[in-house]
């Protein structure tokens, strides 16, 4: 089964590192989309370890203008690639 992961995501970094380190341990043919509400550190160097131990990620960010979850989950599902999404909301 092809499943696309997309994660919400604003400046929760610590919670994002645990949510990719169990998403290695799935068994799916899993996509994962880091839809970025505005963070302000820079967080590719957190997306590189993982992309060499081989997950598929896309990071999507958008600037920090309040709050606007729902603008960049729209965007995230506009660049998934599988029948199935899975979401989760890290922006809380």
């Amino acid at each position: 089964m092809k499943v696309s992961l997309l994660i919400t995501f604003y400046n929760n970094f610590s919670e994002l590192d645990l949510i990719l380190k169990r998403a290695m341990l799935l068994s799916l043919d899993i996509e994962i989309i880091i839809a970025d509400d505005g963070s302000k550190i820079k967080s590719n160097e957190i997306f590189a370890k993982y992309r060499k131990i081989g997950l598929k990620i896309k990071h999507i960010w958008q600037p920090d203008r309040d709050f606007r979850a729902s603008k960049i989950r729209n965007l995230a599902v506009l660049c998934s690639n599988h029948e199935y999404l899975i979401f989760i909301d890290l922006t809380l």
